[in-house]
């Protein structure tokens, strides 16, 4: 994912890169040395998940287990391999060592800025809709109206295309 603040007049734009946790984007380098799984390893695993991710009924996944069993490690590949097929939409890895920048309220205007530098024809729709209600960006406000504003809706425009895209959020718990 490029990281680069795309040039804009906006200052919905903006106002979106000021909230955006970079720390949190699955190949940033704040997340440096990356966690993935090793070659031939889990590829059972990983198979399956991607299958799952190839189904249009299927809306989420839940990967859980014990702590240190290669939760977030699964997690980075099938990233990797999804943004290698472009069917990576966005990402939210949470971390021990950025836990304090890492709140809930910057997660969903994360995987926002993510989706309009994935999808140039729905960043217009985002900045849009800031600019309606720039309350959006607030830390106190309801995270089911980011989501329905700042990702649901956007996504709409995509729903036809022919394989879904993923969206992958690492370490929800932490």
């Amino acid at each position: 994912m490029d990281f680069t603040r795309p040039s804009s007049s906006s200052g919905s734009w903006n106002r979106l890169c000021n909230v955006v946790e970079y720390s949190g984007i699955f190949d940033s380098e704040y997340r440096q040395p990356h966690s993935r799984c090793m070659e031939n390893t889990r590829v059972a695993l990983r198979k399956s998940i991607t299958q799952v991710l190839d189904q249009r009924d299927r809306t989420n996944i839940w990967l859980n287990g014990l702590a240190g069993v290669g939760k977030t490690s699964i997690a980075f590949t099938i990233a990797e391999e999804m943004k290698a097929a472009k069917r990576l939409a966005a990402t939210f890895f949470f971390s021990h060592k950025h836990a304090q920048k890492e709140k809930a309220a910057v997660i969903i205007p994360t995987i926002a800025y993510q989706l309009a530098l994935a999808f140039p024809r729905i960043r217009e729709d985002i900045v849009k809709v800031i600019e309606n209600d720039d309350s959006l960006l607030s830390p106190g406000k309801s995270h089911a109206d980011q989501m329905r504003e700042l990702v649901i809706k956007p996504l709409e425009i995509l729903r036809f295309r022919e394989e879904p895209y993923a969206i992958i959020i690492d370490a929800l718990d932490e």
